[in-house]
């Protein structure tokens, strides 16, 4: 269906063309990443992922900096704020999100990555 590979070529090339532009543009955060083997950026705006929990209510997970997150739950909704990147699901599927357009969730989520730039797939 799709070619991780090639999805991760587009992380990998979208983090490398915007590194130099945030080294120079940007304020050091004064957050780090301990998911992500590299430096994570963070800022002011945040993700927000819900999801069901055994009660019956919405949890609230938040993050405002870029990484991959392994998570464990039913997806409910995903509000990325100004972040874009990819969300795995435990049926082996993955789906992308976008900066400011929310994503309605109905599956397990494993992990979710906050791509450092913006994805090529929101470049449309």
């Amino acid at each position: 269906m799709f070619n991780i590979g090639r999805r991760l070529r587009r992380v990998l090339g979208a983090t490398a063309a915007a590194g130099m532009a945030l080294a120079v543009a940007s304020t050091p955060a004064t957050a780090t990443a301990t998911t992500s083997s590299s430096a994570a950026l963070c800022q002011s705006s945040y993700l927000v992922y819900k999801y069901w929990k055994s009660d019956n209510t919405i949890g609230t997970w938040r993050k405002n900096c870029s990484g991959d997150y392994p998570l464990n739950s039913l997806g409910y909704k995903l509000e990325p704020g100004g972040w874009s990147g990819y969300i795995d699901y435990s049926d082996g599927s993955w789906d992308y999100f976008c900066d400011f357009r929310n994503k309605w969730l109905s599956k397990r989520v494993v992990k979710i990555t906050m791509s450092p730039a913006k994805i090529e797939y929101c470049f449309s």
